[in-house]
């Protein structure tokens, strides 16, 4: 019983969250990346909510409920910032203007052989 009623709560997060993934697909200015990443987190949700559960009275710790509020949080988020992205149009870049590299001195190939050194005459004493 418990098992038809996660399978039918993971249909419907799965379900409301398609519903909001195609009502932002239409974003004009939105990252391609982030409809990816939202349908990577309906499909993480409903493969949670679908484990095979080894013990019914614990409920994996919590841990498993706890992933899937995080990943619907995560979820949140992801709207958000394609909500964001569609409020505010991308500005166009200007192209930099290319900057001059300065111009390195030609290294010699050979390096000349050092001069010797004439001796000094002594100086006189006195």
């Amino acid at each position: 019983m418990q098992n038809t009623s996660m399978k039918r709560s993971a249909v419907l997060v799965a379900g409301a969250l398609s519903l909001a993934g195609a009502f932002f697909a239409g974003a004009a200015y939105a990252d391609p990346k982030l409809d990816e990443a939202t349908a990577l987190i309906t499909k993480a949700v409903a493969a949670l909510k679908a484990a095979e559960n080894p013990d019914p009275k614990k409920e994996f710790g919590g841990h498993r409920m706890a992933a899937v509020e995080l990943l619907t949080r995560a979820q949140g988020e992801i709207i958000k910032a394609k909500q964001f992205a569609d409020a505010t149009p991308p500005t166009p870049k200007e192209p930099k203007p290319p900057t001059p590299k300065e111009p390195k001195p030609p290294t010699p190939k050979d390096p000349a052989p050092p001069t010797p050194k004439e001796p000094k005459p002594p100086t006189p004493k006195g």
